[in-house]
């Protein structure tokens, strides 16, 4: 009689089969997780809380579950590196201010709830804090005073990444501190009459050129899964800014940012965690 191979040998194929199912099922698994680590960011520590920038507002947001704290950072002037978004008080610029002007016309010398100080909240922090520094000055210049506070500080550099919209800024902190991760602030906008998407390749390509460790974008439409590859090919990071609506946090969730800068990091965690219970989402925390 003629001998059936494939009946004498089924449990050889069965554990060829089972084997290249695990391996998929393991692949598929890990790939699945992994575009859940997506990072949650507070914007100014806490943008609607009516005390950014400040100690308070860090503390709350780090017992609340940020993964990492984005602050405003200025120089006063005299030559203190602050905590503050806008560019003047009442008409005046902060770099025209000493640092106790600028919270005595807020308010307060002391009051915890009024912006601080960068040393003061790198060292009053929890250890392990990630922090998300928004350098505002487009003088290269002022990023010695910005690195001997971080040196002074009792930061983990491993923690810490750097963003500004101005390439020669990056330049001066890549010499400075070279084993800091930066990350450019890019103007993503709409091209030509009829409005394309501005062009993702060229853009990752610019980023890539000036050696950065990502891009940091204003939340659009256009930003999607296709638009997010393009700069996960040249080994880029992408936040993306300022996301409050929880439709558009699962928008880039699935799109696959890295990390979604929010005012509402609070709300908006406790829905996502609810909507993906039991997930990779709810576990990689």
């Amino acid at each position: 009689m003629p001998t059936d191979r494939a009946a004498l040998n089924p449990p050889v194929l069965t554990t060829r089969a089972l084997a290249l199912d695990a391996a998929v099922w393991l692949i598929t698994t890990v790939f699945a997780c992994s575009s859940y680590a997506m990072e949650w960011i507070t914007h100014r520590a806490n943008g609607c809380g009516g005390d950014e920038n400040s100690l308070d507002a860090i503390s709350r947001m780090q017992a609340a579950g940020a993964t990492r704290i984005e602050v405003d950072v200025q120089l006063s002037g005299d030559r203190i590196a602050v905590l503050f978004h806008d560019e003047e008080i009442n008409g005046q610029g902060i770099s025209d201010l000493t640092y106790e002007e600028i919270r005595q016309r807020l308010g307060s010398v002391t009051d915890p709830r009024l912006p601080t100080t960068l040393l003061d909240a790198l060292n009053a922090s929890e250890s392990g804090t990630k922090w998300l520094l928004d350098i505002k000055s487009d003088n290269p210049r002022d990023v010695s005073a910005v690195t001997r506070t971080i040196r002074l500080s009792r930061i983990d550099l491993s923690n810490l990444i750097i963003q500004s919209e101005y390439p020669d800024v990056l330049s001066t902190f890549e010499k400075a501190l070279p084993s800091v991760r930066l990350h450019w602030l890019a103007r993503a906008k709409r091209r030509g009459w009829w409005p394309r998407p501005p062009d993702a390749a060229a853009i990752a390509r610019k980023a890539s050129s000036m050696g950065v460790d990502g891009v940091s974008l204003k939340g659009r439409s256009f930003i999607d899964r296709d638009f997010v590859s393009a700069m996960k090919g040249r080994d880029l990071m992408v936040f993306v800014w300022t996301i409050n609506r929880e439709s558009r946090a699962e928008h880039y969730h699935r799109s696959g940012v890295d990390g979604l800068i929010t005012d509402r990091m609070i709300e908006l965690r406790r829905l996502f965690d609810r909507n993906h219970s039991g997930s990779c989402a709810s576990r990689n925390r």
